[in-house]
């Protein structure tokens, strides 16, 4: 769920980002070379969670933590989303306000109605965790950690600002979609995308939520896949960027959703495998992570 702002694809950060860059990757290679192990799957091995061993004890003081914990997540990333919510109305005015409507002009309208729908239906989510608590419902669990943070704010500016810094732009300069009908084809294969992953946001309801356990949503898009909203966002944007996708550059940029995404499910699915007793059983009864048959 993004907004016109992360289309444009410049992002800029300071300048000591290279630096940062280019020591992780020595650091990279001096581990790798020392104990001929990937650093990067050490450490993930490290910060993941176990299995699932017993059901918290439910006490008062847990339940009011786990609230506040709550407001702290709706609160940072509530305020990501009033932006791209913001950017999103802005974009469908300006169309609107113009003399003469195109067919991609509509077409555009469209994505930027669809995200702003979603975003409502987001917010109406974060703010279900937050008031359920005065009818006795309670979030089961958080995973407010330093690993939690990075897997989810990776895909919003909070820190994918750093990836889009370090990427190509994934607008190339030769456009290689021409012509109407292959233009106003993918415009509608992009909506159809669009509309497919606000209904997986629908299918989500109340229960959606990022870094928090309130239970197991198993019907619909979710019954065929376990993270279906990450691979129809991400196929959307590749849609999106598909017309000037001219080099290797712009396809290991536009490459990056894909990346985040399934870093982000794997957070989820190690959490949720510690946190809810269902999910294991889940796991097996839908093994596909994004497509099925596939993967």
């Amino acid at each position: 769920m993004y907004s016109v702002s992360y289309l444009s694809g410049n992002y800029q950060i300071f300048s000591i980002t290279t630096f940062i860059y280019l020591l992780g990757s020595f650091c990279f290679v001096l581990y790798l070379t020392k104990y001929n192990r990937s650093p990067i799957l050490d450490f993930w091995s490290y910060i993941s969670y176990g299995e699932y061993e017993s059901e918290p004890i439910q006490t008062q003081t847990r339940k009011v933590l786990v609230w506040v914990g709550s407001i702290i997540i709706f609160y940072i990333f509530a305020t990501n989303l009033t932006e791209f919510l913001r950017g999103n109305m802005r974009a469908a005015i300006n169309i609107l306000n113009g003399d003469e409507i195109s067919v991609q002009g509509y077409f555009e309208i469209a994505r930027y109605s669809l995200w702003s729908l979603t975003i409502l239906i987001c917010f109406i989510g974060y703010l279900y965790s937050i008031a359920s608590i005065f009818w006795g419902k309670y979030v089961r669990n958080l995973d407010l950690t330093p690993a939690g943070w990075l897997t989810n704010g990776f895909c919003y500016p909070l820190f994918g600002v750093i990836i889009w810094q370090m990427v190509p732009s994934l607008q190339g300069n030769i456009q290689i979609i021409n012509g109407d009908v292959w233009r106003n084809f993918m415009l509608s294969l992009e909506l159809l995308l669009n509309l497919l992953y606000t209904l997986s946001i629908i299918n989500l309801g109340l229960m959606f939520g990022v870094m928090s356990d309130k239970g197991l949503k198993t019907t619909g898009f979710f019954g065929v896949a376990r993270h279906p909203n990450y691979t129809l966002e991400s196929m959307m944007f590749v849609v999106i960027y598909s017309s000037t996708l001219s080099g290797i550059g712009q396809w290991l940029a536009v490459s990056m959703y894909f990346f985040i995404y399934w870093l982000r499910s794997e957070r989820e699915d190690n959490f949720m495998n510690y946190s809810n007793p269902g999910y294991a059983e889940y796991k097996k009864q839908t093994p596909y992570k994004f497509i099925p048959g596939l993967y």
